[in-house]
């Protein structure tokens, strides 16, 4: 992607209040940071400082600029950005999952939705203003991002050459971000 349309993207996640650093990136299906053994292909930042690099100040971003050129997005979930998000990954069969869970307690409510390049959900809710941490496989196939954590954002692409977007009418754009249900904060946080 070409800087000036980078920056365009960044602007956009900078108007929704999210924080962003610069993630390396997917060519030839191996990570931009050309180690040949790496274990987290397109998903860690460029900076050295990594996630206490993000940043919603425009002219920071503006200033990092160089960083950003084949970069993948990574949006610091949590207090910083208000965001909090449930990864779902139906490698590990969370999809399956998720759906035991909506059908025991309630369906999830209509809320900014990314689709990973992984082809799992990213499901984006308000962060509770009672604070709540990440919790990585809360359950098998969910991880939960929150407050330290980060997930990476639509238009990045994944090790699979599949680009991360938003679900079609699930933008942040589109709609609004949900409370995250009781339920859902309940087994996350039990």
């Amino acid at each position: 992607m070409e800087n000036i349309k980078v920056l365009e993207q960044l602007y956009r996640y900078i108007a929704h209040g999210y924080s962003l650093f610069p993630v390396h990136s997917v060519k030839d299906s191996k990570c931009t940071c050309a180690n040949k053994d790496c274990k987290s292909i397109g998903k860690h930042s460029k900076t050295y400082n990594g996630l206490m690099n993000a940043t919603n100040n425009i002219k920071t971003i503006k200033e990092m600029s160089n960083l950003w050129i084949d970069s993948n997005i990574g949006i610091a979930t949590g207090r910083v950005s208000g965001i909090v998000v449930l990864d779902v990954d139906p490698r590990d069969d969370g999809d399956e999952l998720l759906r035991v869970l909506t059908a025991q307690y309630q369906d999830l409510p209509r809320t900014v939705t990314a689709l990973s390049g992984g082809g799992g959900l990213h499901y984006y809710f308000k962060y509770p203003e009672s604070g709540i941490m990440s919790r990585n496989a809360f359950r098998s196939g969910l991880d939960f991002k929150s407050d330290d954590d980060w997930i990476i954002a639509p238009q990045s692409i994944h090790k699979s050459g599949q680009t991360y977007k938003w679900q079609e009418g699930f933008s942040p754009s589109d709609i609004p971000l949900a409370l995250l249900p009781e339920w859902l904060h309940n087994l996350i946080t039990s």
